[in-house]
Formats: C-alpha cells, structure tokens, sequence
C-alpha cells in the first residue's frame, strides 16, 4: 500500500513538473530573464551631445516594450557625466548588402555564419531571438514575450542556404499559434545548451526618435576588439550569445557573452 502511495505522489510530482517545463508561468519565466539579465541601463546621445541613461529590469520589460517606453517618453533618464562608451569600429560591423529577396538582418547574419563555418568546418546550430508581443491582445503588458528560432548550419550550405534556413525558422517561430506566449523551460534549456550562438537583435533600441521629435543614439559601453570578433569567427569551443546593434544602415556586433 504504502509502495502504491509513493508512486502515485511520484506520478502527481512527475506530470506537474512536466507542465513547469513545457508550459512555464509567466511569472516564473519572467523571474529567469530577471535573474538572467537583471537591470540592465541603456545609453543614448541626443541632439546635444548628451549621454543619458534608461534603466530597465528585465522581469518587466522585453526589448519591444523597452524601446516604446523610451518613444513615448514614459521613464524618466539621467544624466551621465563621466561613463565611458565606446565608438562601433569598422570590424564591428557586418556586410548588410542584401542577399536576393531576404531582409537584411537575414543577410547580415548569413554573411556571418558564412564565414564562421568556412572556418570552423563544423555543424552550427543557431538560435535567434523573437519576438511575439504584437501577437498578444495588450501589447503593452509588462513581462516578455520572446520565443525563439532555431536551425542548424552544416558545412556544405551556401549563403543562400543559410539565409533560407534563418528566414523559414523566424518566420515560423512567429507565426506559430502558440499554447504560452512567454518563454517556457524548455525553450531557455534549448536556447542555452544545445545551441552553438543566439542572436538578439537590439535594433529596436539602437535609435529612437522619441514623441517629442528627439533622436536618441544608443552608445555601447562594451569594448570589443578586433581580436574578439575574430575569435567569435574561429573559435568552436565557446557558446556564444551575440547582441546587434543596427545603425547606419548596418548591423554592428556590439555584445558577445560566452557561455
């Protein structure tokens, strides 16, 4: 009786962490990027040379809801006198010539995956982050709602390839009827552990023209070496999460963060 008992428990314990896993709460998903990436303040140039700051947390704000919070003027900013940024370098930036009729994020990543599977000579897989949140009823509800896209590069595709493969996996990630529109459990342990590079595209964020007609200019304030984007090229021992900025027309690797 008692062996019967116990397994029943063990059953109810196995199916409600199976739905934790598969079906995670927003609240508990919204925690993980909270704890993930905590506060995080973002610096921007305005038309009088100005540096200012918005400071956002995570748990509460995805990038979508981050930029239109700073459009619509609905947080306030500091002033920074003395924090030091850096200038984008030209090895920073990718090749955002368009390939056929692929955007240019699309392009712009492929040329990158092109060449670091010409050097490493392995399979890639890739994950990029997306958004959802205009598939939500109120889209301007605090939390995030990100799912992500994944695909895998092997060493015989072409730019061509890879461009559809990124371009079908994005345009299916978000266009998917989905059962939770947060992140699940097992979409970060997909994302953080069986992937080689996720990309975030910060370009939502990388200029904003606020309701009051001011042009905002995020500035970086991580120095990246040329010596760094070539080993995110060459190296394939590393897990890399990579941010791009989008400025001039161009994607800029402003962010890499090993894992």
């Amino acid at each position: 009786m008692k062996i019967k008992i116990k397994l029943i428990i063990f059953m109810i314990l196995f199916i409600i962490l199976c739905n934790i896993y598969l079906f995670t709460p927003q609240l508990l998903s919204d925690i993980i990027y909270g704890m993930n990436f905590g506060v995080m303040k973002f610096i921007y140039m305005d038309g009088d040379k100005n540096k200012i700051s918005y400071t956002f947390n995570h748990r509460n704000y995805d990038g979508q809801l981050m930029a239109y919070t700073i459009q619509q003027e609905l947080v306030k900013y500091n002033i920074e006198e003395d924090l030091k940024t850096y200038k984008f370098k030209p090895y920073q930036y990718l090749n955002s010539d368009r390939i056929l009729q692929f955007s240019r994020f699309t392009s712009s990543v492929s040329y990158l995956l092109n060449e670091m599977i010409t050097h490493q000579k392995r399979n890639i897989k890739v994950c990029i982050i997306t958004s959802i949140r205009n598939k939500i009823k109120d889209t301007m509800s605090k939390g995030n709602f990100i799912k992500l896209a994944y695909f895998t590069i092997i060493p015989s595709d072409n730019i061509f390839d890879i461009c559809s493969k990124l371009q079908t996996s994005v345009k299916n990630a978000q266009s998917k009827n989905y059962f939770k529109e947060n992140t699940t459990l097992h979409e970060f342990f997909s994302a953080f552990y069986n992937v080689n590079y996720v990309f975030d595209s910060w370009r939502d964020l990388s200029s904003i023209y606020t309701k009051s007609n001011r042009l905002l200019i995020r500035q970086s304030t991580n120095k990246i070496s040329e010596k760094d984007i070539l080993k995110l090229k060459h190296r394939n021992d590393k897990k890399s999460f990579i941010t791009l900025d989008f400025l001039e027309d161009k994607y800029i690797i402003s962010g890499i963060t090993n894992f």
